[in-house]
């Protein structure tokens, strides 16, 4: 399920004062950007909202897995906004005057950055900076999409300067594994249970919310939740369900450390025993890099910002359909990236070829349905088009991003459907003429 209150946009930043001021507040060591002092451990106690999936997997038939599911979105939806909405209220001018380049907030309008502020909200002790700063309320996890800084003048995506709206693409690519994972789980009665996820974007930021689940005395049984020192492999059967999910993405299994994976190696996952049941629960987590990334050689057509590999992945219905019917052998996730080192040259090669495929048979399925939505080939008449700045007005019957979605084209890359739009109008141009001549 999803949230999004307002459509999401970058905060307007001056990256040449900002980048002198984060120098400025590391050597002066004032309050950095986002605070993590009087941070808390996470408290595993409030599972409250987990219990539905337990519940989920008691449900016989899919329809009450579906009605299940309904229930506690219409539950869920309207804390997760409310508190989602309160957590960026805290903090919001703060943040966005210091992304501006401040280091100081004017007098009369907030607390000075130097004064204690009492905190509804205090950020979590949990370790990671990928995942973003989190937060705990009413049995939630809250993890406000950021850009962390690593060192001076490097940031995890935007390189010498931060970039929110990048962040906030790799925070949305976590729901879409989850949701992947989850519904084929949920179709095949697998009992991994994947958190419940639901972002909201408001005022410029992107939080991703899920329940609290009953981690405590967990076992990490597949990945790493220590950015690779450790990496596991160690429960037969959820191995078995991981590779028949991930076959179905035509994803491969690759080793990390010495450990064959088929996802990510910092997707994790994880097995709670029950101490008086004896009986087991499995969880599978942090999906953001479930998929393979795009190969930043074959998109020239693209810029290739740093760290692109972390949020730029290929679409399900593209691994689904298209890149498992061609002769294109599954891809690795973990190309491109520190973890890919194993066979890295064959893993690269063949994301190459996928990303090709993709924008050649990816791009031609989004046109077809497009012009097919218009229902007419005569696309100067129904898609006014300027040809100096080649822009598309496309009517509104035709719902652009949900029909490149379908074919497993991001929608970054509509620049490839307006270039075959523009090719396929004038080719239906020259026809026109080559009969007009003929008839005279």
């Amino acid at each position: 399920m999803e949230v999004r209150e307002e459509p999401y946009k970058e905060i307007g930043i001056n990256y040449h004062e900002t980048n002198e001021i984060y120098g400025n507040l590391v050597e002066k060591k004032s309050i950095p950007i986002f605070r993590r002092e009087n941070s808390q451990p996470i408290n595993f106690a409030e599972t409250k909202w987990a219990e539905g999936h337990k519940k989920l997997l008691e449900c016989k038939t899919l329809g009450e897995k579906l009605r299940l599911l309904s229930k506690m979105r219409k539950q869920m939806q309207p804390v997760v906004t409310r508190i989602s909405k309160e957590i960026i209220d805290e903090n919001h001018y703060k943040w966005s005057r210091l992304l501006e380049g401040a280091n100081k907030i004017p007098e009369g309008t907030y607390r000075s950055l130097s004064q204690e502020r009492e905190l509804k909200y205090v950020p979590l002790d949990v370790g990671g900076v990928a995942g973003g700063h989190k937060f705990m309320a009413e049995g939630f996890l809250f993890k406000l999409a950021v850009d962390p800084k690593l060192a001076e003048n490097c940031y995890l995506y935007g390189g010498d300067k931060p970039f929110l709206d990048r962040a906030a693409k790799a925070a949305s690519q976590e729901l879409h594994g989850a949701n992947q994972f989850y519904f084929y789980f949920l179709h095949c009665g697998i009992p991994i249970q994947v958190p419940w996820q639901t972002i909201v974007d408001y005022r410029g930021f992107r939080i991703v919310a899920m329940p609290i689940l009953p981690l405590a005395d967990s076992e990490l049984i597949y990945g790493s939740n220590d950015a690779g020192k450790t990496v596991k492999n160690s429960d037969a059967k959820f191995s078995e369900w991981m590779k028949a999910a991930c076959a179905m993405n035509h994803l491969a299994e690759h080793k990390v450390r010495n450990v064959m994976l088929c996802t990510g190696g910092d997707v994790e996952g994880h097995k709670v025993v029950d101490e008086e049941t004896k009986q087991s629960s499995l969880y599978l987590l942090d999906l953001a890099r479930w998929a393979p990334p795009e190969h930043p050689e074959v998109t020239a057509h693209l810029p290739h910002p740093p760290s692109g590999r972390f949020y730029r992945l290929m679409r399900g219905e593209f691994l689904q359909k298209s890149l498992k019917r061609s002769d294109i052998p599954p891809l690795s996730s973990d190309t491109l990236t520190g973890w890919g080192a194993w066979q890295k040259s064959e893993h690269e090669t063949n994301l190459r070829k996928a990303t090709r495929l993709m924008c050649l048979e990816a791009v031609d399925s989004a046109t077809f349905d497009i012009v097919t939505q218009i229902n007419d080939v005569d696309l100067l008449t129904h898609v006014p088009m300027d040809m100096d700045t080649y822009t598309l007005n496309f009517p509104d019957v035709v719902d652009v991003a949900t029909v490149c979605h379908r074919a497993g084209l991001p929608i970054r890359h509509i620049i490839l459907v307006l270039f075959k739009l523009v090719e396929e109008e004038e080719e239906l141009a020259k026809m026109q003429q080559h009969q007009s001549d003929i008839d005279t």
